[in-house]
């Protein structure tokens, strides 16, 4: 037995002398035993940093040790990293009211999947002093609530945004998200919720996780808009954004998406108008990326939500809007019942009944892949003109296949959100509303996204009409000489006449149409005519060399204090144009060569298109012996003749034909020669008593 344990010691010896052991650390340690037996005599400066180094050594090596038993000096596995987040929550709370939201949103995402959710809260900036503190008061609150429903704390944050406006705050953090979620995993999911745009229900934690997709493949998944039905647009207000995607791929795609927004901002902070971002750039993005949006979920869209959301019930909300407190938070759906009735009797059934009422009517089937599309769009409304208005639009429509155009309507009452601009500061969040006028720009950006092919697309005001005796005529006449640099068209009328204009459907033409936007939007056209204003000043603005910063081009200024308010120069900015103008052929910047040569006013040689190649963007098609005048306004005697009025019709051109395509206004002439009339009762062609008396027919 002994023989048996004397051999296992020196098995344990030969062990231990096999173990490799650090010189230094030996050196260290008996350098330190020595010193312990000399009665702990007093340290040198360099025995006392000997000490320190043996100290960090030891502390560095007990740290790997894990068998102590055994003294096991073998280094621990390293702890795995932690897995980032599968889901991006970003709350978008500029209000008192909506944080409370975002804290009780918080509080609901209970379960599994909490763990591995991020949420940022963003608000603007909440200012100094008190407001700092409670700034820091939400931000523990916010911590407590995370950490109660099973979310990490790193993974809950507060951001704020320096930035005012709503939409710009709301992309900014998108791009952050996108590019943080990229760097970070090869699968995820990103959503925006926009708490002052609209408040999700009581049971937000059931319908978030239900509505979040099932991703695979390697496509890019871009949610932002609920369904659009016939007449309704897109309408991508940023209020609920989700992009997702489930490999490297898609990770590519998304930080593609990032880019492209990105490039966006940019591009509105050089100007012109308004550096706030379009509310509806997430369906350009996926527009320039080739990607087809899919259908926000009906959990989270407004027209889920109901009496009882978080924030506050419904009536009590509707009841603080009508006793006068700014509306803000809550965004509920009106009733769509007259817009889909309106849709119905244009694109519906009733439509295709009345259709073979117009004259030149040939067919119902819409064209696959139109070169040419037909944009045109109406607000709900009541009386005569009201039933004018179908009457008028069905005109086009049966134009568009007579020609084998597209035909994009829309019911302009469902593009209202987007007419909206909010913007936050500390204390102060307000809401305003753009002219519904400016709703033609958005309809025209939607039928860019949804007839991607077209080369061009021709806008058609509602009170407008096709000749049809000129249905033969295509538009591919009217664009035939127009110079590759110049992207949007206009007839031969006063004041760049928006009634009827075609803009060219590639990135140039799409980028005039973002500014016209920008400037629409920061409140540079106030005053009549509205979105054409807004058109004059971007033409102004292109003449005199497209600075950034440029506020008033050529001293043109169309806002209610110096155009249409107190002590403005009266009701429309048309005049104020012509006189900027003149000023810039006077100042030659740029010098309007048709005007030294000719005797007539500098704003008519623009209007009549002999000053095209001095206005950059935009060009006027004049009437030719091939083509008749792209849009008369207000001709009332006959189909074959524009009528001259001074002020509102020119002259025709010597040896041009005589005619016009689109009569502007003019709805006697329409019902006398442009439709069927029936005077059986219940036949598709008759028109309504009351409507007959109005316009004499």
């Amino acid at each position: 037995m002994r023989a048996l344990l004397l051999w296992a010691a020196a098995a344990c010896a030969a062990i231990t002398n096999e173990r490799l052991v650090d010189p230094v650390a030996k050196e260290m340690a008996l350098a330190d035993e020595k010193r312990y037996r000399e009665n702990y005599a007093p340290r040198t400066p360099k025995e006392l940093a000997e000490d320190e180094r043996a100290l960090q050594f030891y502390t560095k090596i007990m740290s790997q040790v894990t068998n102590w038993a055994a003294d096991d000096h073998k280094p621990r596995p390293p702890t795995p990293a932690p897995l980032p987040p599968s889901v991006r929550l970003t709350l978008h709370a500029a209000s008192p009211s909506a944080r409370r939201s975002a804290l009780r949103i918080v509080k609901e995402l209970r379960g599994d999947r909490a763990s591995r959710t991020a949420v940022l809260v963003q608000t603007p900036y909440w200012g100094s002093g008190s407001k700092e503190d409670e700034r820091e008061r939400f931000q523990d609150e916010l911590w407590s609530v995370a950490e109660a429903a099973g979310l990490e704390r790193r993974h809950a944050a507060l951001g704020t945004s320096g930035t005012t406006a709503r939409t710009s705050r709301v992309t900014e953090s998108l791009i952050t998200e996108l590019d943080e979620g990229t760097a970070e995993a090869s699968s995820q999911i990103i959503v925006s919720l926009d708490l002052d745009a609209w408040t999700p229900c009581r049971t937000f934690s059931k319908d978030f996780w239900d509505a979040l997709p099932s991703l695979n493949g390697d496509a890019l998944y871009i949610a932002a808009a609920p369904p659009s039905k016939p007449g309704h647009a897109a309408v991508a207000d940023l209020s609920t954004t989700i992009v997702g995607w489930a490999s490297a791929e898609g990770a590519r795609r998304a930080k593609e998406l990032a880019d492209v927004l990105r490039n966006y901002r940019d591009k509105q902070l050089e100007g012109p108008g308004s550096s706030e971002s379009p509310p509806d750039a997430i369906l350009d993005a996926a527009y320039d990326l080739s990607i087809e949006p899919s259908d926000l979920p009906a959990q989270l869209r407004c027209a889920s939500c109901s009496a009882g959301c978080a924030g506050a019930d419904l009536e009590r909300e509707r009841a603080k809007v009508r006793a006068g407190t700014p509306e803000r938070l809550v965004k509920f759906e009106g009733d769509t019942s007259k817009i889909d009735a309106l849709a119905a009797r244009i694109l519906g059934d009733e439509g295709d009944r009345r259709l073979p009422c117009m004259h030149g009517f040939a067919t119902t089937q819409e064209p696959h892949a139109p070169s040419f599309v037909i944009v045109s769009g109406v607000n709900v409304r009541d009386g005569n003109n009201a039933k004018a208005d179908v009457d008028l639009a069905l005109n086009k429509r049966a134009y568009a296949l007579a020609r084998g155009y597209g035909f994009a309507f829309y019911v302009a009452d469902t593009l209202d959100r987007l007419l909206r601009r909010k913007t936050a500061h500390s204390h102060i969040f307000e809401e305003k509303r753009l002219a519904w006028e400016f709703s033609k720009i958005l309809m025209v950006r939607d039928a860019m996204r949804r007839y991607k092919s077209a080369r061009w697309y021709c806008w058609i005001d509602a009170d407008a009409w096709v000749n049809p005796s000129q249905f033969s005529v295509e538009l591919e006449r009217y664009v035939e000489d127009v110079p590759q640099n110049r992207h949007v068209v206009l007839g031969n009328y006063r004041g760049l006449n928006t009634g009827v204009f075609l803009v060219r459907g590639n990135a140039d033409g799409r980028e005039v149409v973002r500014k016209w936007l920008a400037v629409a939007r920061d409140g540079l056209a106030q005053c009549h005519p509205h979105d054409q204003a807004a058109l004059e000043w971007l033409q102004l603005w292109a003449m005199n060399g497209s600075h950034a910063q440029e506020r008033r081009p050529y001293d043109f200024e169309c806002t209610k204090k110096s155009a249409c308010g107190a002590g403005g120069a009266g009701y429309s900015c048309i005049p104020l144009w012509g006189e900027a103008v003149k000023r810039a052929h006077q100042w030659k910047s740029p010098t309007i060569t048709a005007y030294d040569q000719q005797t007539w006013y500098v704003d008519e040689a623009v209007d009549r298109g002999i000053a095209n190649p001095e206005t950059p963007l935009f060009w006027i098609s004049t009437e030719t012996e091939r083509r008749p005048r792209l849009q008369c306004f207000r001709c009332y005697s006959s189909l074959d003749q524009v009528d001259y009025r001074p002020g509102r019709n020119f002259k025709v051109q010597e040896g041009a034909d005589r005619s016009w395509l689109v009569n502007h206004k003019g709805q006697l002439l329409f019902y006398k020669t442009a439709m069927t009339i029936s005077k059986q009762a219940g036949d598709a062609c008759l028109v309504e008593p009351q409507t007959a008396i109005y316009f004499q027919v």
